[in-house]
């Protein structure tokens, strides 16, 4: 030992690592814990780079991308980066430090939890052989199908016999000896090395140190509803399986998250504590519990979460033709420059993905998109996932926690912007490759395979993974029916690079999954002022950044149409390249044949669960069904993919559609309950038991 705060770790034969103290762990050679993906970092020990700071955009297998403060994307060696740290973080709209730690579900004038920012930890697996990072991040661009940064590298510990006292995320004192971290008799798979920025969620904003994380080996085998530790009784509260992170050599890096909150033997249960936050006793199915507690859990870097009221607020119909192409809301010009600054951030900012909650509005999720005109942030039931809590006194509360999970548009549809406007990208620049679900699709609907050969070697292609909003202009809502909007491409030297069809500018639309013909759309394009739209309306919209894409709310709902998407974060791949378009021969849904979804609405003859609610949610939680529903996800895809290559059919293959359809429905039902269809005859061929689904 170096000092009372310090240990030096000396008998791991690759590394060392230092652990305790306030500055982040330090650790060498052949592994490392590594910034989460958006977190500010300082490069050193770089040449060239030396001294430069900005954020992590995406890691590749040797090189970490940094987006500089300059918008300028460089690479540099995963250990030639440093989070910087701050000592503390300024959170807006905080009247005191006494408002911000008032009782959150009780009397909002006595000061119960602490909200003050946490020192972090970051958190290592331990095997007896191997030394994992475990990503808390979120997943990166779905679209793109690139993998969180997760790292995983191996080296024996040798005979590593060292029993050293470590803080948990939660503040929980945990004990780390030979071959693990030992919880009662069990052994867990996470112990905390050091202090390092992690992300928050709102579990660990609410209950503060009342929160235990447990990461078990064997995932959700032998969960329990309550663990006793340090001389103290923890109630499962929610659990949440990240699967975004990579193994080494490939592999799926899936982590069962289990968060469990301290019983008060004398106090409300944790029940009545959750209860006071939000109105789960309306809900219907114990998955939908469990999907919904899941939100609480959903995390970002400390400086995206906001303490604000409810008078910032307001309620606006559903702007969107159906509630379930829903999920997009608007927020003020005024409020993103005073949440996010006056800098190029605050003024590029276009859409902000969100987690709301609130005793007196619920628990809300979707996209806020930037609309000039209004004074309130403006939220549509569409977004609502929890009503507010049915508690009196609780629902009178003026307190609201809101979480940014990402900011749009993305740092690579800023490079795309840059060179659609002409300029050229950064060097480190690289488009993801064409995935093989777009290629199907894109063959399935005309395509030539020489053409989308071609198009696919290009070294710069004319598409981007867009985030979808609804037209802004709502009320109003002049985006005419059947068009979309995409600032960026409207320019007359930009538009004339976007095909024309039928005396129209028209673009390829699609989102992921997109497992159908019928997924793939033509779309034209709103490249005028319509008559009916006002000169300030029109220079808004043309101002904003490449990055977006705007549904028209008039007439059939176009999200829904696309895979049955919607606006609460979906992420839609757009392509303008005339050879690939010209070729596209759309499936209308009229001449689909028809695909049965699981609607995300319950059941009217059903009750609500009401007391039974929490009860029956944690019994879903530790019967481990949402984990074997995903263990089918990446099979049935697999399947489907086979029958289509191998079919002139392609996607119109009957086998395919069936396998693809398990397969959106596998995606859906951890969280929606609903059942998977599939013919007995593909069961068997995938070896899928009767009982799944």
């Amino acid at each position: 030992p170096q000092s009372s705060s310090k240990v030096l770790i000396e008998t791991l034969p690759s590394a060392f690592c230092i652990v305790g103290g306030a500055a982040p762990v330090k650790c060498f050679r052949s592994w490392m814990m590594l910034p989460e993906v958006d977190t500010r970092v300082r490069v050193v020990g770089s040449r060239a780079y030396a001294g430069r700071t900005g954020k992590v955009t995406r890691y590749t297998p040797e090189m970490a991308v940094i987006q500089l403060d300059d918008d300028r994307e460089i690479k540099v060696k995963k250990k030639n980066i440093e989070p910087i740290e701050t000592a503390s973080f300024e959170v807006q709209f905080r009247n005191s430090t006494e408002a911000s730690a008032r009782a959150r579900c009780g009397n909002g004038d006595v000061p119960r939890h602490s909200c003050h920012q946490e020192e972090n930890v970051d958190m290592l697996s331990f095997d007896g052989s191997s030394v994992s990072t475990i990503s808390g991040g979120n997943a990166s661009e779905l679209g793109e199908l690139e993998d969180a940064a997760s790292v995983t590298s191996s080296g024996s510990l040798g005979a590593l016999s060292l029993a050293a006292t470590t803080l948990s995320a939660a503040g929980t004192v945990a004990q780390m000896a030979f071959g693990g971290l030992a919880f009662g008799t069990r052994a867990i798979a996470h112990i905390v090395l050091g202090r390092c920025k992690e992300p928050t969620y709102f579990l660990r904003w609410f209950f503060n140190d009342d929160l235990l994380e447990i990461r078990p080996k064997d995932g959700f085998e032998q969960a329990q509803l309550e663990v006793d530790y340090g001389g103290r009784t923890y109630e499962l509260c929610a659990s949440k399986v990240d699967s975004e992170g990579r193994t080494f050599w490939g592999g799926s890096n899936d982590v069962v998250r289990l968060f469990y909150v301290r019983k008060e033997p004398h106090g409300e249960s944790l029940q009545a504590r959750l209860e006071r936050v939000a109105g789960f006793g309306r809900l219907y199915d114990a998955c939908k519990a469990v999907s919904r507690l899941e939100l609480l859990v959903s995390s970002a870097p400390p400086d995206q979460q906001f303490e604000m009221k409810v008078e910032d607020f307001e309620l606006i119909t559903e702007p969107q033709p159906s509630k379930d192409s829903g999920g997009c809301g608007f927020i003020p010009e005024a409020m993103i420059t005073k949440l996010f600054g006056k800098g190029i951030k605050g003024k590029r900012i276009t859409d902000i993905q969100v987690r709301v909650v609130s005793p007196g509005l619920g628990i809300l999720k979707g996209v806020l998109s930037k609309k000039h005109g209004i004074s309130k942030i403006q939220l549509t039931p569409s977004m609502r996932k929890v009503g507010p809590s049915l508690s009196n006194d609780a629902s009178n509360a003026q307190w609201v926690w809101m979480l940014v999970t990402r900011d749009f548009p993305s740092a690579n549809s800023l490079q795309i912007g840059k060179w659609i406007k002409g300029g050229a990208p950064s060097k480190s620049f690289r488009q993801s490759k064409l995935s093989p679900m777009l290629q199907s699709l894109m063959k399935t609907l005309g395509v030539p395979t020489d053409v989308l050969s071609a198009y696919t070697k290009q070294e710069l292609r004319k598409e981007a993974w867009i985030v979808g909003a609804a037209d802004p202009t709502f009320p109003t809502s002049v985006v005419p029916a059947g068009h979309i909007f995409v600032s960026g491409l409207i320019s007359e030297d930009v538009a004339e690079c976007v095909p024309m069809i039928d005396g129209r500018r028209t673009v390829f639309l699609t989102r992921s999954p997109c497992t159908f013909p019928e997924d793939g759309l033509l779309l034209p394009l709103v490249t005028s002022k319509p008559p009916s739209m006002s000169e300030q309306d029109w220079q808004a919209l043309t101002a904003r950044h490449f990055g977006e894409v705007l549904f028209s709310n008039r007439g059939n709902s176009i999200p829904q149409a696309i895979s049955d998407g919607d606006l609460d974060g979906d992420l839609y791949y757009m392509c303008w390249d005339e050879s690939i378009v010209r070729h596209i021969k759309p499936v209308s849904s009229a001449e689909a044949p028809r695909r049965d979804g699981s609607s995300k609405e319950p059941s009217k003859e059903r009750e609500p669960l009401g007391s039974r609610w929490f009860a029956e949610a944690r019994q879903y939680m530790i019967s481990g069904k949402s984990a074997i529903f995903k263990q089918w996800i990446g099979k049935l895809y697999k399947a489907g993919q086979k029958v289509s290559d191998n079919s002139e059919l392609g996607l119109h293959h009957p086998d395919a559609r069936a396998y693809f359809k398990a397969y959106c429905q596998a995606i859906d039902a951890s969280k929606h309950g609903n059942s998977i269809d599939l013919p007995q005859h593909l069961r068997q061929k995938v070896g899928m038991p009767a009982g799944v689904g």
